[in-house]
This record gives structure tokens, sequence and C-alpha cells, in this order.
């Protein structure tokens, strides 16, 4: 079954904080491909208006403050879960991701399967910091599963639905999108990948901070194991 016949099984999770200027653009990008959008604003103060969206096609999930990327997850996942999604797309509201590759991810994701947006066919894009972060990270990653998962800071992802209930309690932090990847090994999930270009925007250079966030992704391995 193709992706486009798979919509109505399928949602893409989208976290945003203060990402006004690209989240209207990438919502209507998003709903040529999926039927339903999962939200998830983590304390945005920065008087967004979200587009006119079908009242039946999306839910906004909103935290009064701001708590970090792997809680705006862990609240996305929760919904996807209760709702029983068979697919789960995870992509930031950044325009970092292309909406037009939703589908190369659902046609890969089959039950039993995690998909990775992967970046490292060109790196030339990526500032130095997130190289380093992204390499020490994806070595960290594989010492302790035995997995190379190349591009282990994509937020650009596919989810079979059966995992979601693994992912209810992850951390709050960066580090969340870590500890999933060692979490979905300890449960046998299959890797695929689709390889996606190196997009970094002014808005998204400015979020993460590189040596803050490799002790997050540690801490989130330890935490694991």
């Amino acid at each position: 079954m193709s992706s486009l016949e798979n919509k109505n099984n399928s949602c893409v999770i989208i976290p945003f904080f203060n990402e006004k200027q690209t989240l209207d653009e990438v919502c209507k990008r998003v709903f040529e491909y999926v039927d339903f959008i999962i939200l998830v604003d983590d304390g945005s103060n920065d008087g967004y208006k979200l587009p006119s969206l079908p009242t039946e096609k999306h839910v906004l999930l909103k935290h009064e403050v701001n708590k970090g990327k792997g809680a705006a997850l862990k609240s996305g996942f929760i919904y996807a879960y209760k709702h029983n999604f068979k697919k789960v797309i995870t992509l930031d509201a950044d325009l970092q991701h292309l909406p037009e590759q939703l589908p190369e991810f659902l046609d890969k994701l089959t039950e039993g399967k995690i998909v990775i947006g992967s970046r490292m066919s060109n790196i030339s894009g990526m500032p130095l910091q997130r190289k380093m972060s992204n390499l020490i990270t994806t070595l960290l990653v594989k010492l302790k599963t035995g997995i190379n998962i190349g591009d282990s800071q994509s937020g650009y992802r596919g989810y079979s639905g059966e995992y979601l209930q693994y992912y209810l309690n992850i951390s709050d932090s960066w580090g969340a999108e870590t500890e999933i990847l060692v979490i979905s090994v300890k449960n046998g999930a299959i890797f695929e990948f689709v390889s996606i270009p190196t997009i970094y925007t002014e808005i998204s250079t400015s979020k993460m901070q590189p040596l803050r966030a490799i002790i997050q992704f540690m801490r989130a391995i330890i935490k694991t194991y």
C-alpha cells in the first residue's frame, strides 16, 4: 500500500518554540501528505497565530512554559499513542526538514521499523559544532547498542506505532532523541534511512547549545542502560 493510500493511519508531530515565521508554511505543506497534525507549542512567546486548519485534522497541545524538545515530543507521542496512530513522523517547524519527503518516510515505515532522516551524505552545510556533537553521540550510541545510526541527532524520523508505548517517559531535554534510539534498539526496532539535505536556518542554529546538548545526550544514554 502506498503512502498516499495509507494517509488515514498517519500523523505528523511538529514541536515548535517561537517559530511563527515558518509554522504556517510547514503546516500547509505537511497537509499535502498526511491527514492529521499534532502541533506541540513548547511555551512560545512570539505571538504566533496558527493558520486556519481544519478542526478535525489537527490538535494543538500547549506547554505554558518552555520545557525542552524531549518534553514536546513526549506530549506528541502520548497523544498519538492514545489515538492509535500506526505511522508517526516527527519533523521540525523551522523548514530544516522538507515536508515533500514525507512519502519516502511513509513508504519505508512498515511494522517494526523506525526511519531516520540522514544528512550524512552531505554534511558540508552543517555547522562545525553540530558535526562534532553528532559524531560524539553517534559513536556513543554505537558503543552502547552495537548499531551504527549515522545521523543520531536527526529530528526528521518515522516511528511505527507499536514503539510509541516505550517513549511515554522520555527525558525533557535535547537528549531525548538519543534516548529514543537506545530504547528502540532494546525493543528490537529495525532501522531504515532516508537521505535528507542539510538545511540550517537562523532559527535552528540559534537553539541548540552544543556542549550542553552533548551532556544531555550522554545522560540520556546512561539513563537507558
